[in-house]
């Protein structure tokens, strides 16, 4: 098993939900490693991530909802044949608050991946969550309050 955590300073709920909303996965992607994103699972509860590997191979994840606590913990495990029975992969992912409204993010792998990779992902994965934390904390002494945009375009 393979264990990491990170504790980032932001409030439990402000970590869930930069979780939970679309482009997460997008943001946790390695950008060395050759896997794509192709679909991004619609509920961490009970949603499907898919992820495309070189030859044409299928990484998909689905989240398993006996094992969801909102605010507190979702996992997914890897379903896709071949690599499913493969590489054994399971994923918890862990969130407590933590002391001063910070909140700690703790990662737990069951797989036969070599730790070697996993240590390489999980340092970049906590390190995109730490800076969009810490730009989420910026942006709001900017403007405390939410910014409607509206975009317009040549088609209307």
């Amino acid at each position: 098993m393979f264990e990491t955590a990170i504790t980032v300073p932001a409030a439990l709920d402000e970590v869930w939900q930069w979780h939970a909303r679309p482009g997460a996965l997008y943001r946790l992607a390695p950008p060395w490693q050759p896997v794509r994103v192709l679909a991004e699972a619609a509920s961490l509860e009970d949603g499907r991530a898919v992820l495309g590997l070189p030859g044409g191979i299928r990484w998909v994840a689905e989240h398993n909802p006996r094992d969801f606590r909102k605010h507190h913990r979702f996992v997914d495990r890897l379903v896709s044949w071949p690599l499913a029975p493969l590489l054994d992969w399971r994923h918890e992912h862990l969130f407590e608050a933590a002391e001063t409204g910070a909140t700690t993010v703790i990662d737990r792998v069951t797989s036969r991946v070599p730790r070697s990779m996993l240590t390489a992902m999980f340092t970049y994965r906590h390190r995109q969550l730490a800076d969009d934390m810490a730009a989420h904390t910026w942006a709001r002494t900017l403007r405390p309050e939410p910014l409607t945009v509206a975009m317009t375009g040549a088609s209307g």
